[in-house]
């Protein structure tokens, strides 16, 4: 499938650059959307809540969070023309859809899992993580598959984030390995929850942030290798009524050089007012929380209300290849939620040194 963004929904902002790491800077370069409703090959293009980019296929893979109720568990291959930015609007191929399948090699029953990370390694394989299903006692998971969808391998997560009958052990529903990011040089693979699984505390609410469980996988090994800690910020608005649904939470991760160095994606919401995304640079800091974990530092980046356009439910991020002037692209993608008052939306960035 061949699709061209009008003009009117691809904007340059060269006129608004924001500091970052160190010297780093990025700038808005342009966005786009597709509507809601679009299909492919008999899919529904929505939910995209993970991306990631192969170089060596210029491909972008990304991951639909339909749990099977639409369609079967799912990811999209999407080719981006980042030299056609000349006017006439943004050119983007679907070049494909692949359902993922189970150890069975059957696609997964509906509502058995929830697809939520994806991170391309450097062999074309695909690492996909599963926030699991809190009510129904489904643990996450993160696994590698092929590029056609066939499992490879589970990575051995630790049962402490496996759901407990009547919610006294592991993820919160919706709110488990939202964020996974595999590290340059494709040794380390981080996954990490929404908000605090059970034993860590509470999850975000107006008055105070709560504390995500980052697991770093050795990819050679398969083994943890380490945990961290992350806080998000408390929910950043209060809701028009008074008891409208609000949340916050970690989202994306994206792995820099050094270890215990990302950037992170926060996505907020309060019925009423919207969405609030902001970017900031983490990284681990030289103590411990109480349990001997790695605690991790954050600056802010870039809070989304600053860009003057509507953001949407900004879910997936990931480097993409070099611009035409030599900067690196840095890719962002919403999640839909197949919901006809959202969209999907496509943000593209430009990072310099």
């Amino acid at each position: 499938m061949f699709l061209r963004i009008a003009f009117s929904t691809l904007f340059f902002q060269s006129c608004f650059i924001y500091p970052c790491i160190g010297a780093m800077q990025v700038e808005l370069v342009g966005h786009m959307s597709l509507h809601t409703g679009l299909l492919y090959e008999n899919t529904e293009v929505g939910g995209l809540s993970g991306i990631s980019y192969d170089p060596g296929e210029n491909i972008f893979y990304l991951l639909s969070d339909d749990r099977g109720f639409r369609q079967p568990a799912r990811f999209y291959r999407f080719a981006i023309d980042f030299s056609t930015v000349d006017g006439s609007g943004l050119s983007i191929k679907i070049r494909g859809v692949i359902p993922i399948k189970n150890s069975e090699g059957e696609t997964f029953t509906a509502g058995s899992l929830d697809p939520e990370g994806i991170a391309v390694t450097k062999d074309g394989n695909l690492f996909i993580s599963s926030e699991g299903v809190a009510v129904k006692q489904i643990p996450p998971f993160v696994a590698l598959y092929n590029p056609s969808g066939k499992l490879l391998e589970k990575m051995g997560v630790p049962k402490d984030f496996y759901p407990l009958p009547g919610g006294s052990r592991g993820v919160r529903d919706n709110m488990g390995f939202e964020a996974l990011t595999l590290s340059p040089d494709g040794r380390s693979l981080t996954a990490a929850t929404e908000n605090a699984i059970v034993q860590d505390g509470e999850p975000a609410t107006l008055e105070s942030g709560s504390p995500c469980r980052l697991i770093i996988f050795d990819t050679l090994s398969r083994s943890v290798a380490a945990e961290y800690i992350y806080h998000v910020d408390p929910v950043p608005e209060a809701p028009v009524e008074l008891g409208g649904h609000h949340l916050n939470g970690l989202v994306e991760l994206l792995a820099l050089g050094v270890e215990g160095d990302y950037l992170a994606l926060e996505r907020g919401f309060s019925e009423g007012r919207g969405h609030n995304i902001r970017l900031y640079h983490t990284t681990a800091v030289d103590r411990e929380d109480s349990t001997g974990r790695i605690l991790l530092s954050k600056k802010l980046v870039l809070n989304f209300d600053s860009l003057g356009i509507p953001i949407d439910n900004i879910e997936g991020m990931t480097f993409g290849p070099d611009l035409s002037d030599g900067r690196q692209s840095l890719v962002l993608v919403s999640d839909n939620n197949f919901s006809n008052l959202q969209f999907t939306q496509i943000l593209v960035f430009a990072v310099s040194l």
